[in-house]
């Protein structure tokens, strides 16, 4: 079994989206990756929440 703290499995500089990004925009990155999910960060760079594409799409 191989040990290992969530900071390794990192990427140096994740994807995020803004709070105050248009959803166009995000709907975008959604259609252009290959990722289902971004971290929602305010201007400081603080995480604040998640977009899903479930949850663009209504789904729980």
């Amino acid at each position: 079994m191989i040990l290992c703290e969530a900071v390794d499995m990192m990427g140096q500089s994740p994807a995020t989206v803004c709070g105050e990004d248009f959803i166009t925009e995000t709907i975008r990155l959604f259609s252009e990756a290959e990722s289902f999910y971004y971290p929602v960060v305010d201007n400081q760079g603080k995480l604040t929440g998640s977009v899903t594409v479930g949850g663009m799409r209504g789904e729980s």
